[in-house]
């Protein structure tokens, strides 16, 4: 066949060098493509691992939903689940959130602005950002302060602020989070401001109130693309 070894040499070289010696790149997902080992062409590639449509995971009855992230295919789900998100998981572990969380439970709006800015480049890039995709993204770095309950009412649709959170003591003061996305740099401050009347007109820190927590400050935090403006009112 015309070309044919040229073609084999150029895939095999272009997996190499992307794959393999491209410093840029953590880890890469190539999805519509038959292993043929006969040709080779993935010699070049280092941990490389087979994701076959006859792993269990592909039960349909095995997977879980993702609301509004667009998914392809069975295949970048199975992907997406077991080696992404851990990934991006054990990315955020490594860093030192301490400043993040200080400023949090100091009501320091404009250095927990600082710090969740700085997570979001590091964070998984999609076409479509939506707010479910930041109430997750902001659950997953909050969940770890320490004598702190997160609660998340995203999961349920209750009609509840999308996120508590409150000390294990009812004498320390607890947190209500309502987000929201702009659709332009200049409107996410407008957006966090609206964030926070939403939680006053609703009263979303009256379970906070009823639990017996004395104090419940609101943040109002409004998301364009990989920016954020985080908005406070004690």
């Amino acid at each position: 066949m015309w070309f044919y070894q040229e073609m084999i040499s150029f895939i095999r070289s272009l997996f190499e060098s992307t794959f393999k010696t491209n410093p840029n790149i953590v880890f890469a997902v190539l999805t519509g493509c038959l292993r043929i080992s006969k040709e080779s062409i993935f010699t070049g590639m280092n941990s490389f691992e087979v994701v076959s449509i006859l792993k269990h995971e592909y039960d349909e009855r095995e997977r879980k939903s993702y609301l509004t992230l667009k998914i392809p295919n069975v295949e970048v789900d199975y992907i997406f689940r077991e080696k992404v998100s851990y990934w991006f998981e054990e990315k955020v572990k490594e860093r030192d959130r301490s400043r993040l969380y200080q400023a949090v439970i100091e009501k320091d709006a404009a250095v927990f602005e600082e710090e969740l800015n700085d997570i979001m480049p590091e964070t998984i890039s999609f076409m479509g950002y939506h707010e479910s995709y930041y109430h997750g993204l902001v659950t997953g770095v909050l969940t770890a302060i320490k004598r702190y309950i997160t609660k998340s009412n995203r999961e349920g649709g209750t009609g509840r602020s999308d996120l508590f959170i409150k000390p294990v003591s009812r004498r320390k003061e607890a947190f209500v989070f309502e987000f929201k996305v702009a659709k332009s740099i200049p409107e996410m401050e407008k957006k966090a401001e609206e964030a926070i009347r939403q939680i006053e007109e609703k009263q979303y820190a009256g379970e906070l109130f009823d639990e017996g927590y004395g104090r419940v400050s609101m943040y109002g935090i409004a998301f364009f693309g990989k920016e954020c403006a985080v908005r406070l009112k004690e």
